[in-house]
């Protein structure tokens, strides 16, 4: 294909070469065969080549100047070459994309670090052109993992879950299912058939799924994502369970997989720290973007996440200090797109299993994102703050680094990171009719140390 970029954020009299990403961009895209042109502020004529793709480049925030060319490049390159598709690409795009788009007139923002998201897009645009539909926030992105209740606030109601299951284990050939396992999202059942042996049925509790300081999702989509990654992962010999079949009952989908006993059972520390470190050098399924993304790449996502939740803590907390903006957290966190390995961020006891001290199974990939392997970290030093939770972070750390090097990270990324979950902890105590007040109290006290540490970037 023949892709036009022009990098309008570029300056035009340093060139820019490493400035803005778009250049990065350009030989990733001639690297996989592409015919590729870039341009900068200084040549903004359409061409008379038609091209298959025209990405327009932004600062952020884009000077009114820049608004104004970027604007009239769009318009002139539609009279040029009706019907060709423009995409607003930059900083900008990712934290207005809505607005960015209608500015410009193009068909959708594409957020994310240009060398990662434009070669990203061309290559899904070349697989599907329907890539190019931007979703309610004008971000153009994956059709998995997209949150769907954009129709409305349905979709909460409780399933019957027993009925789901037994009617699941019908259709494959199961005997009566018996509860396995509980969760706020799903709840597990586990069945016994000839074929496949005993199988663990993983059935959603509701249709659709909200928490602050995310979209809301469904649990379809959740399942589907479950079994992606768990499919990935079995394949490469790591301990997960085998998933067999996305089974469509008339009353909601249900997710059947290989039972593992010993559910609720964590490894040794040392063990449960070589997993994870063996996880991190697992290149991650190819093409997908976790719903826990949002969407966004994930400095994006992560900074949304810490500056939605610490509004909504705000506004339970009087006197709480703001953090720094989107246009400070972002661009703190674009080290995490710098080493993409897939990550699990829920590493409790419930979802795991072991035998004497081994690991045998990992479960329950909902909160995975593609991103640095030192938030998984940070995750899992602030859920260990919690007593359930405890773990022997030294012999865990010594584990990991027997298989990987420690993943580091500036002391105020590290506390950025520790923020976003501190900040998903005090959702989880703080909302509901009945919130944990003890508990809050300790995690608000947490997150304004963590806070204060951000605020010296």
């Amino acid at each position: 294909m023949y892709i036009r970029l022009f990098d309008l954020a570029r300056p035009p009299v340093t060139g820019g070469t490493e400035e803005t990403g778009v250049p990065r961009a350009a030989a990733a895209l001639e690297g996989a065969g592409h015919d590729v042109s870039v341009a900068g502020p200084g040549d903004t004529a359409p061409g008379t080549r038609r091209p298959d793709l025209l990405v327009v480049f932004t600062g952020q925030p884009p000077r009114a100047a820049e608004q104004t060319t970027a604007a009239r490049l769009v318009a002139s390159a539609r009279r040029a070459h009706p019907g060709v598709p423009v995409v607003a690409a930059g900083p900008a795009a990712s934290l207005d994309p809505l607005g960015t788009r209608d500015v410009l007139g193009a068909d959708g923002s594409l957020p994310g670090a240009p060398e990662q998201a434009i070669p990203w897009l061309v290559q899904a645009y070349a697989d599907d052109r329907a890539v190019l539909r931007a979703d309610r926030l004008g971000r153009i992105r994956p059709a998995f993992g997209q949150p769907g209740p954009d129709a409305g606030p349905g979709g909460e109601d409780p399933l019957p879950v027993e009925e789901i299951a037994a009617r699941a284990a019908r259709l494959l050939g199961l005997g009566t299912p018996v509860p396995a396992g509980e969760g706020f999202e799903f709840a597990v059942f586990r069945a016994h058939g000839r074929e496949h042996g005993d199988v663990a049925l993983r059935v959603p509790r509701k249709e659709v799924i909200r928490y602050g300081g995310r979209d809301p999702f469904f649990t379809r989509d959740a399942l589907e994502q479950e079994r992606v990654i768990a499919a990935h992962l079995h394949a490469r010999g790591m301990p997960v369970p085998q998933p067999l079949a996305l089974v469509e009952t008339d009353l909601a989908p249900v997710l059947a997989s290989r039972f593992v006993p010993g559910a609720g059972t964590a490894p040794a520390p040392d063990r449960l720290g070589e997993l994870m470190a063996r996880l991190h050098q697992h290149p991650a399924p190819p093409r997908i973007r976790p719903m826990d993304h949002d969407g966004w790449p994930i400095d994006v996502g992560v900074a949304r996440r810490v500056a939605t939740r610490w509004a909504w803590l705000a506004g339970l907390v009087p006197g709480l200090p703001p953090i720094p903006g989107l246009d400070r957290l972002i661009p703190l966190l674009a080290p995490l797109a710098a080493r993409p390995r897939l990550l699990h961020l829920d590493l409790r006891p419930c979802n795991m299993a072991a035998s004497r001290g081994e690991p045998t199974g990992l479960f329950d990939w909902g909160c995975a994102m593609i991103g640095h392997p030192a938030l998984e970290l940070a995750r899992l030093r602030e859920n260990n703050t919690l007593p359930e939770n405890d773990l022997d972070i030294d012999a865990f750390l010594a584990g990991y680094r027997r298989i990987a090097p420690e993943p580091r990270l500036s002391p105020v990324v590290d506390a950025l990171l520790r923020l976003d979950g501190v900040t998903m902890l005090c959702v989880v105590f703080g909302s509901g009719a009945d919130p944990d007040q003890k508990r809050m109290a300790l995690l608000v006290e947490r997150a304004e140390a963590l806070a204060e540490k951000v605020r010296q970037a």
